[in-house]
């Protein structure tokens, strides 16, 4: 049955590609000569920058999935691939991964409303509550003022994160269409392709990538907030395509509520004279830490810090830390690698800490200072949103989910600018596939070898996403 399962799948995604071919009136033939060489795309240059668009994602996609069925036919595995969870968006309750320890939290306030939450929990329960106390408001108010139980609670949460999926995928739609639609591109589609069937296809094609997207379908599955905050970063990103800056700046205010290193984007906005974003997201910011201090008092905001000191100083080694830190804690073999350890961090390693602390200033500080004189572009928004996660000691695979909506930004410039030349959508779609996929499981047997760095394949998938905004923005400045 698995087998059958698994070569369904295959000739799906097959199909897939073939049909938007064949709705597009784009020959396989002309695809490929675009991918493999980039200035070749006048080959289907009679077609708009959007029907374009939407026929790379969906070679890459089938791409992902072909690669995915083949290593699992070799491999035999069965609950490691991304189609694995595609499955189980639609047939399983998702996990408790951030629920569960804000409940607890929670439930330490309504007993011992006095004592530190973060004493408490991480010191003497080794429970690992890692959120600032501003996270607990998403559980807190509606259990004050709607009476839910935090059972009710977690199942209300896990309902809206499973909603976030498909709004992702609508939002993808919405990105790709803008972006499309860029002034260079005076192509009209062609007049045998209605205007509202390339609508079906693009949402079809958004529909099919945003479920094959691993740490989309990863953050969904272990039921994590992260879920809803890409979702919210999603909008915050069509909210500054459309120069709606101070909106923008609520919706990642609320994001910095659960992620505190995201303030970071406040000396950014200063530099970049952004002062609509500033003012929204330093009035949210600080409505919401008001909120928390009449809540829970303002010293669990100074022990939170002492949480973050020690996060910053150990980091984690359990592989799904896609980060430098993780990185160097597997290389020198320093704490646990294919576990996640729940109640525990790993030992402090000084050489692991002083290079993280170097890359994390490195990473800030370029996107701080690029192109500071000049009025940051949608890419530059996204450079700076993927530098935050990327700089931080422990970033997790699901952290990296709002890469999804990047390609939405960077396929249709790359028509345009064209950054790396002809080889531009060779090295998008070999950053795609990295990105996309968990390839970890391959490598898990070198865990313990000096090979292991074959375990972030996804980082350096990130890596490589980061290098190739620079490149665009740096293009896009030429053209200017």
């Amino acid at each position: 049955m698995k087998t059958l399962l698994i070569y369904s799948a295959l000739v799906g995604v097959i199909l897939f590609l073939l049909i938007v071919l064949r709705l597009t009136k784009i020959p396989l033939k002309s695809l490929l000569n675009t991918i493999i060489n980039a200035n070749n795309d006048y080959q289907i240059g009679h077609v708009s920058l959007w029907v374009r668009s939407l026929v790379i994602i969906s070679f890459f996609v089938t791409c992902a999935v072909i690669i995915e069925v083949a290593l699992r036919l070799v491999f035999n595995y069965n609950n490691l691939l991304t189609t694995y969870y595609s499955v189980y968006f639609f047939l399983h309750t998702p996990y408790t991964d951030s629920w569960y320890v804000m409940v607890k939290a929670l439930e330490h306030f309504d007993g011992l409303p006095g004592e530190s939450v973060y004493e408490a929990l991480i010191l003497k329960d080794t429970t690992k509550f890692q959120y600032p106390p501003s996270s607990l408001l998403i559980f807190d108010v509606p259990k004050r003022f709607l009476s839910l139980s935090y059972g009710q609670l977690v199942d209300l949460f896990n309902k809206i994160s499973w909603v976030c999926i498909p709004l992702l995928a609508i939002i993808f739609y919405s990105l790709l269409k803008k972006n499309a639609h860029y002034p260079s591109d005076h192509h009209e589609i062609k007049p045998e392709i209605k205007k509202s069937r390339v609508v079906w296809i693009a949402l079809f094609v958004s529909a099919i990538s945003v479920g094959t997207f691993y740490p989309i379908l990863w953050s969904y599955q272990i039921g994590q907030i992260q879920t809803i905050m890409t979702m919210l970063t999603g909008l915050s990103l069509l909210a500054w395509q459309t120069k709606k800056y101070g909106i923008a700046g609520v919706l990642l205010s609320i994001c910095c509520s659960f992620k505190p290193q995201w303030v970071v984007l406040v000396p950014w906005a200063i530099i970049r004279k952004q002062w609509s974003f500033l003012i929204s997201f330093s009035i949210t910011s600080t409505a919401i830490f008001l909120i928390t201090g009449a809540f829970y008092g303002f010293k669990n905001w100074l022990d939170y810090l002492k949480v973050l000191s020690l996060i910053g100083r150990v980091g984690e080694s359990y592989v799904a830390n896609q980060s430098v830190n993780g990185l160097l804690h597997r290389l020198i073999m320093n704490g646990n690698n294919l576990e996640v350890t729940t109640n525990a961090f790993p030992p402090y390693h000084p050489t692991v800490y002083i290079v993280t602390l170097i890359t994390s200033i490195l990473i800030l500080g370029l996107a701080m200072l690029w192109k500071r004189n000049k009025t940051p572009s949608l890419v530059e928004f996204a450079i700076v949103i993927l530098s935050l996660t990327m700089a931080s000691p422990v970033a997790w695979v699901h952290h990296y989910a709002v890469v999804y909506l990047f390609f939405a930004l960077v396929i249709p410039l790359t028509f345009i600018y064209k950054p790396l030349g002809k080889w531009s959508f060779v090295y998008l779609l070999i950053t795609y596939l990295l990105v996309s996929q968990n390839y970890g499981y391959i490598f898990a047997g070198l865990a313990k070898t000096h090979f292991n760095f074959l375990q972030s394949t996804i980082f350096f998938g990130i890596i490589m996403m980061l290098f190739y905004l620079y490149k665009l923005s740096q293009k896009q400045y030429e053209k200017l």
